[in-house]
């Protein structure tokens, strides 16, 4: 029993470290390849938007490819139109809410927005953490504990790994789309509620500042 618990733990320790270091891993080889072919060095090669730019694709390709390790095909549903329209419309309000405060609070005055950003974390950013949160790792802590407990974990971990005031953010965002994956029993609802939240995070800026 314990040697099964410390199994799932490891499994865990080990897909965070594939997604979160494997990314900074791949961007650092891409570092290395650009100041290769540009002969720059790391100093001035790092203010560019040619490194900019290389780091966001790169970043998104493997966002991708760790997209297509954890997916998991599930069974075909239908949600009601309105369920949808409302969960939208909520979303942006309530990432709307949580981030204005978070910019009063930190006095932010700057955005830094671009179609990059938008793609990574607006769109693939949510799909990966879904599969890998609600998805991976919750199943991984219902087999150390029991269901209720599993989902505050995974909450809590989800919250955890981000930086700032966004673990307060990610807390309670964490919270909604840990109810929608059981109240839908499906990965496409939290999916499109996570996705909703983050772009509307990413475009915010744009029209505060």
């Amino acid at each position: 029993m314990i040697v099964n618990k410390l199994r799932e733990i490891l499994k865990m320790i080990l897909m965070l470290a594939f997604v979160w270091i494997g990314n900074m891993a791949v961007i650092l080889l891409a570092t290395l390849f650009l100041e290769g072919i540009t002969k720059m060095n790391t100093d001035t090669l790092l203010e560019t938007s040619l490194f900019k730019n290389t780091s966001y694709i790169v970043s998104i390709f493997y966002t991708l490819f760790c997209i297509f390790l954890f997916y998991e095909k599930e069974e075909k549903k239908s949600f009601p139109k309105k369920d949808i329209l409302f969960l939208i419309l909520f979303g942006i309000l309530f990432s709307s809410l949580m981030n204005i405060l978070i910019y009063k609070i930190t006095n932010t005055t700057f955005s830094n927005c671009n179609i990059y950003l938008v793609l990574e974390t607006g769109l693939l950013g949510p799909i990966l953490e879904e599969y890998m949160y609600r998805g991976k790792i919750l199943e991984s802590f219902d087999k150390i504990c029991s269901h209720k407990w599993a989902m505050l974990f995974t909450t809590l971990l989800f919250a955890f790994v981000h930086t700032g005031l966004t673990i307060i953010y990610a807390f309670f965002l964490g919270t909604i789309l840990m109810l929608l994956r059981e109240k839908y029993k499906s990965i496409r609802i939290p999916i499109l509620f996570h996705m909703t939240a983050n772009t509307t995070a990413v475009l915010l800026p744009l029209f505060l500042f």
